[in-house]
């Protein structure tokens, strides 16, 4: 078996070739696209006309990164098929909270942003204090994806590190140039063939595996692997690096608050007809993802099935209990047969672009519709309406293009400055983008759910919340004792974060006048502060 395998081989020219093809295929999908658009609504929202299906499909491919893909494949080698197990069994209840409660109130409102609904209920600065969390969470979220990729990208070719900023300014700018001409309905598309080349690639090596190892049975775990940690059901040792109800308690906590606050999942509901599309558009990204999810898990079992027969094949350094999230990345572009590598290399590649894409396209329409337009409108700018035509529209569709750009050149350079970042995939992701993710969800349930919530009350209810993540993320870097475990960051999190902003609330209540406003800013950021110098204190000493 071994004499047709070749260490360190990198991709052949056929590889290439199907790479090309790829980037060719992303540009004209973009340049179709920009050709059928007359209004900011049409690149943003896809016209609201998108097909659910394939709308669906395009949250959970977007919201799955190079980072989370490598993630679960590394996940399962290492620690086992806990984070399968729990994924697999949150879905029925994420889809259950996410279409009874909080798509009927998104889809009765004609918003194009997301924060549009909070300034109501909350006011100005809540709608504002919202689209700054999403646009710093999805700009950071997007840097670290785009530096990561490059980084894998350069482990797989065993290339020289140096590459690392020339493969960042590469992928940016075919991004960006199909980005700015097709906006939504381009990154849908995309989405949807790299939804077939992730499972084609999973697909791939799981058969690949089998048929050199002479069946399944030679890699089908037949026990609990020796280096995984014991499967634990629920424990409040923090000790315990994860439990099943812990990790279904964090991914329900996860999807709810995404589905219910992130404007990348929001944008894809408001893209669809009505509330009936839109439920379908979730139930076809639940599948989607139980999907993906169980067939990254069998790839990890093939992973470890084939590094554990063969420890010499994996690249220096990295083994099945060490450093496994770059053991599939290695066999892909130096073990698997020319032509099957580059269809996993161009669905790699499409993990970066589709996630970029929509994170900016999503981020512009933030910033087009809550600063632009919003902030405009105090000096006479009208709002482009849905389905508008003529030299408004026409200046909208100019503002989002414009705005795309924007924000994925600062991604661009924000990435090449990147440092690296240390650990198991999935906590470090947990552990940066985790800290928002509550927060800003707890923004929409005191305006969607508390009739009497305070704006002011909210917002500090959410630093509040964001304190608490941060406290449970890093409490064994802080104080050099284990903590609760990277899985309660969320839940503790939104928690703390609601139960923050309704005592705020109640004290504070709905009409404060701008003398008691600041008194109650003074008086709830001064913990805040003393929290900051206690970090700093014994982050220092």
């Amino acid at each position: 078996m071994e004499g047709n395998l070749a260490l360190n081989r990198g991709p052949g020219l056929l590889d290439w070739a199907i790479i090309g093809v790829y980037f060719i295929t992303v540009i004209a999908i973009g340049w179709y696209y920009s050709r059928r658009q007359k209004s900011k609504d049409d690149f943003l929202l896809g016209g609201r006309r998108t097909n659910a299906v394939a709308s669906g499909i395009s949250i959970i491919v977007t919201l799955t990164s190079l980072i989370s893909y490598l993630a679960v494949v590394g996940e399962t080698v290492k620690y086992g098929p806990v984070f399968v197990f729990s994924t697999l069994l949150a879905l029925p209840i994420i889809y259950l909270l996410a279409t009874r409660f909080l798509l009927p109130v998104f889809m009765k409102l004609p918003i194009t942003s997301a924060y549009e609904l909070l300034e109501n209920p909350l006011g100005l600065k809540a709608r504002l204090t919202g689209s700054v969390i999403f646009i710093l969470t999805r700009v950071a979220w997007m840097a670290l994806l785009v530096f990561l990729s490059a980084k894998t990208l350069v482990v797989m070719m065993n290339w020289d590190s140096k590459l690392i900023v020339p493969i960042i300014l590469a992928l940016g700018v075919i991004t960006l140039v199909y980005s700015a001409l097709g906006g939504f309905k381009a990154a849908v598309a995309t989405g949807v063939i790299k939804f077939f080349l992730l499972f084609l690639g999973a697909v791939l090596t799981i058969v690949f595996v089998t048929v050199k190892m002479g069946g399944a049975g030679a890699w089908i775990p037949g026990a609990w692997a020796s280096h995984w940690q014991p499967l634990v059901l629920f424990s409040f040792d923090p000790r315990v690096r994860i439990t099943l109800i812990g990790m279904i308690l964090t991914s329900v906590s996860w999807w709810v608050c995404t589905a219910g606050s992130d404007q990348i999942a929001i944008q894809r509901y408001l893209s669809t007809r009505n509330l009936k599309e839109a439920r379908k558009a979730f139930l076809s990204n639940n599948i989607a993802d139980a999907v993906l999810t169980i067939f990254l898990g069998l790839t990890g079992f093939a992973i470890l099935g084939f590094f554990s027969a063969y420890p010499h094949l994996a690249s220096e350094g990295r083994s099945v209990s060490g450093e496994a999230d770059f053991l599939f990345p290695h066999l892909i572009a130096n073990i698997l047969p020319h032509g099957a590598a580059g269809l996993l290399l161009a669905g790699v590649l499409s993990v970066v672009l589709v996630s970029f894409s929509s994170g900016i396209n999503s981020t512009a329409a933030v910033i087009t519709t809550d600063f632009l337009e919003r902030l405009g409108r105090k000096k006479g700018t009208a709002r482009d309406h849905p389905g508008g035509g003529g030299p408004e529209s026409a200046q909208g569709l100019k503002s989002s293009r414009i705005a795309t750009l924007a924000v994925g050149v600062i991604v661009m350079l924000l990435s090449t400055i990147m440092d690296k970042v240390p650990g198991n995939i999935i906590e470090v992701t947990n552990r940066t983008n985790g800290l928002f993710v509550a927060p800003l969800f707890n923004l929409f349930f005191m305006a969607i759910f508390v009739r009497k919530a305070s704006g002011l009350g909210t917002i500090f209810g959410s630093a509040y919340g964001f304190v608490t993540a941060f406290l449970v993320g890093f409490w064994e870097t802080l104080t050099g004792r284990t903590g609760p475990g990277f899985q309660w960051i969320i839940p503790f999190s939104l928690v703390s974060s609601v139960l923050f902003s309704m005592v705020f609330s109640l004290l504070i209540g709905r009409n404060e006048s701008r003398r008691a406003a600041r008194i109650w800013s003074l008086a709830l950021a001064a913990p805040l502060l003393l929290a900051a110098a206690w970090i700093f204190v014994v982050r220092g000493g």
